[in-house]
């Protein structure tokens, strides 16, 4: 019988003074890289300056040392500059045991919280830790999303005690809400929604299920067809099937744009799976974390100040 390979912790940094990227088309190409090299990753985190993998040390060094030169590569090929980007590739941390283990996953997921970038690990998108909740690829889901979720955000750069998982909304989402949330979940701009065929699609199921069921005024706030907006609805989704669209059958918010308002001010959209009733306690444990894509924006500015200066980006 064969053993499982043992688990290590792999990271690697920028050059002193260098980010990994500057806007989020370049943070989103280094991001699906790592997610295409580590399909077995029990935690993956990316930093402006470097990333942090826990997975089974299966050949996973040299996986990570071909996401390294082949992003390198685009990067230059993108800015029209030099493509080093990358220092020397340390050794990968052995993780001994369970216990180990558990509580390096919880150090990579918080690097954003300890990196002061957000206040909550649900608000930074370029981590697994909203796809091992529940909020992201069902592929990815944890088997106890909130257990892992209090003992990864009890804190104190989050909270000492945790915060709570987002529960479910019963009002009616609007259209702008409903776009920014698929693009939260598939991890693109809100506006970009309405352009990439999967979340154009999503988007017209998502707005039927929120009781968007006029398909005229829908095909005119995406700039289709009617035609082609009943084409994109299909079937008419139930709970059940939307649930597994999105977010594997999870309460789902929109991470990135609402999560920095007032918790009365914020807009989720209620999938099955959630737990009912008055959400304001939930909403109002969301609202403490700042949203992703204002961190995003936040650090593309910071970094060319940083480059500017030869100073080392932040993080851990």
């Amino acid at each position: 019988m064969t053993q499982p390979a043992p688990m290590i912790h792999l990271t690697a940094r920028a050059l002193p003074g260098t980010l990994l990227f500057h806007d989020w088309t370049e943070a989103l190409e280094l991001w699906r890289r790592l997610l295409r090299a580590f399909p077995d990753a029990r935690a993956l985190c990316l930093m402006p300056n470097h990333p942090h993998v826990v997975t089974p040390d299966d050949h996973a060094r040299a996986r990570l040392t071909g996401v390294m030169s082949g992003y390198a590569r685009w990067r230059g090929h993108h800015r029209d500059q030099d493509a080093a980007c990358w220092q020397p590739q340390p050794r990968a941390e052995p993780i001994p045991d369970a216990a180990h283990q558990r509580r390096t996953v919880r150090y990579v997921l918080l690097n954003p919280c300890r990196g002061n970038l957000v206040a909550d690990p649900l608000a930074w998108p370029l981590s697994l830790h909203r796809d091992l909740v529940g909020l992201g690829d069902p592929a990815w889901r944890a088997r106890d999303p909130d257990a892992l979720h209090r003992y990864v955000s009890s804190d104190p750069t989050v909270s000492v005690s945790g915060t709570e998982l987002p529960g479910l909304y019963a009002g009616r989402a609007s259209l702008d809400a409903i776009e920014a949330a698929v693009g939260a979940v598939l991890r693109l701009q809100p506006s970009d929604a309405r352009v990439c065929p999967p979340a154009r699609k999503l988007l017209v199921r998502a707005a039927w299920y929120r009781d968007h069921t006029d398909l005229p005024a829908l095909a005119a706030h995406l700039g289709v067809s009617r035609s082609g907006a009943y084409k994109l609805l299909g079937t008419p989704p139930t709970r059940a099937s939307i649930g597994e669209e999105l977010g594997g059958g999870r309460d789902l918010i929109d991470l990135d744009v609402q999560l920095g308002r007032e918790a009365e001010d914020m807009v989720g959209i209620g999938l099955s799976g959630g737990r009912g009733g008055d959400s304001g306690h939930a909403w109002k444990a969301a609202s403490r974390a700042r949203g992703g894509a204002c961190a995003i924006s936040k650090m593309t500015a910071d970094a060319v100040a940083s480059e500017k200066s030869k100073r080392p980006a932040g993080g851990l």
